[in-house]
């Protein structure tokens, strides 16, 4: 039983020329001036031209995914400026997109997003009808959804994909296999039937959709905020930075000690002390001061000052003062006992 719809307009060419042509389909828009966000594009199964043509759309859902395939948002121009006039390099401006197709009510609906000039368009009535133009391959299967116009004609003139390659349609349109030959390459994916490869379309358009919920929503777990961020660390830096003063510090003591040591038993001078430190703040600089200490003869020997008081040392008589100690037989001890 063919299939009845309503509101529907087949628009062919005059012309019986055999391929020559892409049909369009016109759905009359509401009185009211609004539009739904989804609204029919094709009917599933066989669709009948007025001159007793047959095309068949069988397999919607392939439909579907070829036409996202080879363009992910199709444009809703006016009067089919996308195959009318682009190809000769003239303004083709969009109404609106859609961007996303599903089957429904018996046929492949798109969901339509309208621009504000698309909008206008229609609440103001300038435009009745909705034309979807497809393409189909030599046995009459529909295969995909080029563009959808506004339009006030029932019987649209299209252009012939013939026309824009200057070949006939058969010779330039590549087979089922080829195109999802194409397509698995494209998507790199195993792909083989059309139910492939609407799944591994369908599964691209949830990763991206996964992608961009986690860009809008990143996880704690693994992101934090710039703010949060830039205060942990700063905190980092300053406790880097007050480890490395304190591990200067404790540097700066042992190079001390060991410089100290070096004077006290005589392998460097006291003058040399600066030169031995910078010295030691170099790279391994200690660890070179300390082998060398260890086998540095000694330079100046030590005084044996060290702990003593002017008072433990004995003061020696000068000629004159022996020579009156020795006339009385006083001696040094006397005379430091007794007082010269």
């Amino acid at each position: 039983m063919k299939k009845q719809i309503p509101l529907l307009h087949i628009a062919l060419n005059a012309e019986q020329s055999n391929l020559s042509l892409e049909t369009a389909l016109c759905f009359e828009l509401p009185e009211d001036g609004t539009i739904p966000e989804w609204v029919p594009l094709i009917p599933v199964g066989e669709v009948l031209g007025r001159d007793g043509r047959k095309w068949q759309n069988k397999n919607p859902t392939a439909v579907i995914g070829y036409t996202v395939a080879s363009n992910r948002e199709q444009p809703l121009d006016y009067e089919h400026s996308t195959e009318l006039k682009a190809p000769k390099g003239e303004e083709a401006p969009a109404a609106g997109w859609f961007k996303e197709y599903r089957v429904s009510n018996g046929h492949i609906e798109g969901r339509l997003v309208l621009n504000p000039r698309g909008l206008a368009s229609v609440q103001n009535r300038e435009y009745r009808y909705l034309s979807p133009v497809f393409r189909y391959d030599a046995n009459g299967n529909i295969y995909d959804i080029r563009s959808v116009a506004l339009t006030n004609r029932h019987n649209l003139l299209t252009p012939a994909l013939n026309r824009e390659l200057n070949q006939p349609l058969e010779a330039s349109t590549m087979d089922l296999a080829q195109f999802l030959a194409a397509l698995a390459t494209a998507l790199n994916s195993e792909i083989s039937t059309p139910e492939q490869a609407l799944t591994a379309i369908q599964k691209q358009n949830t990763d991206l959709q996964t992608a961009r919920n986690a860009e809008a929503q990143p996880d704690l777990s693994k992101f934090v905020p710039v703010e949060t961020h830039e205060v942990v660390l700063q905190r980092a830096m300053n406790a880097e930075q007050k480890l490395t003063d304190n591990l200067q510090t404790a540097l700066n003591a042992e190079i001390d000690t060991a410089i100290e040591d070096a004077v006290a038993q005589g392998k460097i001078a006291p003058a040399n002390k600066e030169f031995y430190r910078t010295a030691c703040n170099a790279e391994g600089g200690l660890d070179k001061f300390r082998e060398f200490a260890k086998s540095a003869p000694v330079v100046a020997a030590p005084s044996d000052l060290d702990g003593k008081t002017p008072g433990e040392h004995k003061t020696a008589l000068n000629a004159e003062a022996q020579k009156i100690a020795d006339a009385f037989g006083n001696t040094a001890e006397d005379l430091k006992t007794y007082g010269a």
